[in-house]
């Protein structure tokens, strides 16, 4: 069985409209120009580091803005949604016997409320909150280590081009989804060894052979761009039709 450890927003939950509200909301106290539909777009195809630098936010600004976003993210905690279908795919993979973890940069608090809001106490293994902005990796090594994991046999799933580089950085997979803040593009230039596009396909690849190999392993596009492997286990490995219908 495998480990999948998941980032928190974007990830799970669905908080992409709330980051948006909440950064314009945000935009005066900290100085930086309010974001319309079009920018927010573009945004999402860069990495933290550079929206930081083209907000012109410091990194003397940054833990005071970090704590005003978990704070406002605090507030509206109990009306945010999970992602259309993780659930069931958590609940099928504890079901089969794959071990789950949180790791995020968000408060435990608002974690705990989320899984409490959701039906998943008891679902995860672990869960590592207040992860600094650019802690990912160190966090990330620390949980390989306490828990006793198999890098080979450990896949970090994200939704930012920061969740890959940090599985990169420790030596497990690296997992990135299509539905949170960073794009599909992005995420591939970061050379994320997966990449998929719905829920369902995080089971699809945990049924498959692709996770066996150690990371360092696998195979990368000749132009160096990590490789959108969705379509090779979605041919290769049938979806059952009861995996997304088990109790909520």
């Amino acid at each position: 069985m495998s480990t999948f450890i998941f980032d928190f927003d974007g990830t799970l939950a669905n908080t992409l409209e709330a980051l948006f509200e909440i950064a314009n909301g945000l935009s005066d106290e900290f100085g930086f120009a309010p974001l319309d539909d079009i920018e927010f777009l573009r945004l999402r195809g860069l990495s933290s580091r550079e929206i930081l630098q083209e907000g012109h936010i410091s990194i003397w600004k940054l833990p005071r803005l970090v704590r005003r976003i978990k704070r406002e993210q605090q507030a509206i905690m109990a009306n945010v949604q999970m992602v259309v279908g993780m659930k069931e795919v958590l609940l099928a993979l504890s079901e089969r016997g794959d071990r789950l973890g949180i790791a995020t940069s968000n408060s435990s608090e608002n974690i705990q409320l989320f899984l409490q809001n959701n039906g998943l106490n008891g679902r995860f293994d672990f869960t590592v909150a207040g992860i600094s902005l650019f802690g990912k990796a160190r966090a990330l090594r620390k949980i390989v280590r306490q828990q006793q994991l198999n890098p080979a046999e450990t896949i970090y799933v994200g939704d930012e081009v920061r969740d890959v580089v940090a599985a990169q950085e420790v030596g497990i997979h690296s997992l990135g989804v299509g539905w949170g803040f960073n794009t599909v593009a992005a995420l591939e230039d970061a050379d994320a060894e997966f990449v998929v596009e719905r829920p369902q396909d995080i089971l699809r690849l945990a049924l498959s052979s692709e996770i066996k190999a150690a990371p360092s392993a696998l195979p990368l596009e000749e132009s160096g761009r990590g490789r959108d492997r969705a379509d090779l286990f979605r041919s290769a490995v049938p979806f059952p039709s009861h995996a997304l219908s088990l109790p909520k």
